[in-house]
């Protein structure tokens, strides 16, 4: 029996069949993400259209549990303060979006990310240090 390749086992996205990929789809930019006055593509900026483009991962959902829960006071034990701690690639400034997101918008996040109880139930205000 052969192992079926990717190829074999996956569709690509209609956009990427079509050729409507441009490359800063790929290239997150957190300060344009928060200031408003930027053009971030709306793939990072509207919070449904990032998470519906997002793969809940392990790591992404324990980082939103561990920060919301933190906010929303639901996890007592949660640290102050987080280390992300990935590669160069590794979704660093990905998950930081799914934050912001997860803060201004709780309801936008679905339940497969981050279990409603942990949301924020208060306005969260966003600061961010951009050291680009």
């Amino acid at each position: 029996m052969k192992t079926p390749t990717v190829f074999d086992l996956c569709q690509p996205r209609q956009e990427v069949l079509e050729g409507r990929v441009s490359d800063d789809q790929f290239a997150a930019d957190l300060a344009a993400v928060l200031d408003e006055t930027k053009a971030a593509p709306a793939n990072y900026r509207d919070p449904a259209r990032f998470f519906d483009n997002t793969y809940p991962t392990r790591g992404l959902r324990s980082l939103l549990e561990s920060v919301c829960g933190r906010l929303s006071g639901a996890a007592g034990d949660a640290p102050p303060i987080f280390r992300l701690d990935t590669s160069y690639g590794g979704g660093k400034t990905h998950g930081l979006i799914a934050l912001v997101h997860a803060a201004g918008a709780p309801s936008e996040v679905p339940e497969d990310f981050l279990p409603p109880a942990l949301r924020p139930k208060k306005t969260v205000r966003v600061a961010a240090f951009d050291g680009e």
